[in-house]
């Protein structure tokens, strides 16, 4: 039991080192079950690593846990294996052979049915499941009880580009218009009256700070709070790309807006939808997630009822003498005089 108890204070630490060193007994407990891994195993392994002085306890809804500064942050991901009553590459290929070539979800549950005729049990399919995520041969998918996939490298994203769309300089002014819009902002809970919009990729030869320093649409929301003395002002940065330009150098992109922007979201115009199974779309996803960067999926550029946000933006401090020369270079004098009275 103590040597398993070892491998379970492992897991708890590559998990806090996945979400940068602190997150929710929620979520550790979410991933710990992936591997097998019941709450009283894990309530024995965090008091273990919390008396030896490697995590630290935190409030919150359902309270947090963070990693101490002992040295435990790795420079790079740890791979701890998952405790398994058998070798784990015996049963990677039963689990491949199961799971469809095409690219189509399977539910783990309906999985580990079908893999009972193989003879390998529920302990035996989550290690090998687990090792094929992490080497890339499979994916992740939604649904009750979750479903993996394999991803496809070459899946069409469907659906056909409107003419009026061909370029990305056509998409801005309807795109604004969405944002922009009352629509858009009451489900973000912001108050237009609140907000000043632009499209910033228009300005020519103008000097702007360099490559990346343009994004395509900003949002400035001002806002006022009951018990916070001075305004709080939010930079909302939006880079938009097409079906075609499906690749992780947008969320590069996006992610050096955290320079002048508290929130930066990447947009992508796929006329068929989410690509879910998409190799490409999947990695986005991935490196959206790890920098923080808010996603946006839109299959029609002037109708808000099919943009989605698949991903919240974690927002940024930059410092403030950038932004307000973000807003210097980029804006119009009637945006800067307006946001002066806000």
């Amino acid at each position: 039991m103590g040597k398993h108890i070892k491998t379970v204070e492992k897991l708890v630490v590559k998990i806090l080192n996945k979400h940068r060193g602190k997150t929710g007994n929620v979520t550790i407990l979410r991933d710990l079950k992936e591997s097998g891994v019941n709450e009283s195993e894990y309530k024995k392994a965090k008091e273990n690593l919390r008396e030896a002085g490697k995590i630290t306890l935190g409030k919150g809804k359902g309270g947090s846990v963070s990693l101490a500064d002992s040295g435990e942050i790795l420079a790079k991901p740890e791979i701890v294996p998952v405790p398994a009553k058998i070798s784990v590459s015996k049963h990677k290929k039963f689990v491949m052979k199961r799971v469809p070539k095409d690219g189509t979800p399977i539910g783990n549950i309906a999985l580990i049915k079908e893999l009972r005729q193989d003879g390998i049990s529920e302990d035996e399919y989550w290690p090998a499941r687990n090792e094929l995520i992490i080497a890339g041969d499979l994916s992740k998918g939604r649904g009750k009880g979750g479903a993996v996939f394999r991803p496809i490298d070459t899946l069409p994203t469907g659906g056909k580009i409107d003419p009026k769309y061909k370029t990305e300089k056509s998409i801005y002014p309807d795109f604004h218009n969405v944002i922009a819009a009352t629509t858009w902002l009451g489900e973000n809970l912001i108050d237009p009256k609140t907000v000043i919009s632009e499209i910033t990729a228009n300005q020519g030869r103008k000097r702007t700070g360099g490559k990346w320093s343009r994004p395509d649409v900003t949002l400035i929301v001002v806002e006022k709070y009951r018990f916070i003395p001075e305004k709080v002002l939010t930079v909302m940065s939006f880079e938009i790309k097409k079906a075609n330009e499906l690749d992780v150098s947008g969320v590069y992109e996006t992610a050096s807006h955290s320079r002048f922007a508290h929130k930066s979201y990447l947009a992508l115009y796929l006329p068929g939808g989410i690509p879910e199974r998409d190799y490409s779309y999947i990695h986005i996803t991935q490196e959206c997630e790890r920098f923080g960067v808010g996603l946006i999926i839109f299959q029609k550029p002037n109708d808000a009822t099919t943009y989605d946000t698949v991903i919240e933006p974690r927002r940024k401090n930059p410092d403030p003498a950038d932004v307000d020369l973000f807003i210097f270079r980029q804006f119009q004098k009637k945006h800067k005089d307006l946001l002066r009275l806000l």
